[in-house]
């Protein structure tokens, strides 16, 4: 399922960037790309942190500007 629809990425992509080391909103977002653009997706990417149990960051990551 596609949980950034802004950059097109999907739950499997950011669950992998959280077993491969990212812990936080921040660390999602520069692995993948996810929750960087609008921010809709920020909410189901604390969940997914959460459910793998880690700690993340209530951070406002900064608007990019689309590719």
């Amino acid at each position: 399922m596609y949980v950034c629809l802004c950059k097109g990425v999907s739950d499997r992509t950011v669950k992998s960037c959280i077993r491969e080391g990212a812990r936080t909103l921040k660390q999602v977002g520069m692995a993948c790309g996810a929750g960087t653009d609008c921010g809709a997706c920020r909410g189901v990417l604390r969940d997914l942190l959460e459910e793998h149990g880690e700690e993340h960051e209530h951070v406002h990551l900064p608007m990019v500007a689309p590719a």
